[in-house]
């Protein structure tokens, strides 16, 4: 077991710092206060590991806010495309409510008889 390495050792062997001072302090070059080697290397990861996850964040960020526009864009096309249609469909749909009025007004008994006959029609098949 004493032969075992672990990440943080190689960690603190790459700063140049010797794992067996691990549990001991020792004054920084500028003798401010007293440091660990392995609390040194820890703090390093530490901030390593921040920038990174701070960099993926955001540059998920701005691919979220790009996707964003990109749709934005693709359903203002799909409204401006679709835009002279429902204006067709509307025009369609006042003619046709115009053109039953018409009818209506110069056959009424006609329409009341052809109204009658759907709700009868209508009330027997719901009645089964």
């Amino acid at each position: 077991m004493a032969n075992q390495t672990f990440p943080l050792d190689d960690a603190v062997r790459n700063q140049g710092l010797d794992t067996q001072d691990a549990g001991h302090s020792h004054n920084d070059e500028e003798g401010k206060r007293p440091t660990s080697a392995v609390g040194d290397a820890v703090g390093e990861q530490v901030r390593n590991v921040r920038d990174a996850v701070g960099s993926a964040a955001d540059q998920a960020w701005r691919a979220t806010g790009e996707a964003w526009d990109r749709a934005g864009d693709r359903i203002g096309s799909y409204a401006d495309t679709a835009a002279p249609y429902v204006r067709q469909a509307r025009r369609q749909g006042e003619r046709g409510v115009s053109v039953l009025e018409d009818t209506i007004a110069e056959h009424p008994l006609v329409s009341i008889g052809i109204a009658v006959g759907v709700g009868f029609l209508l009330g027997r098949y719901l009645a089964d």
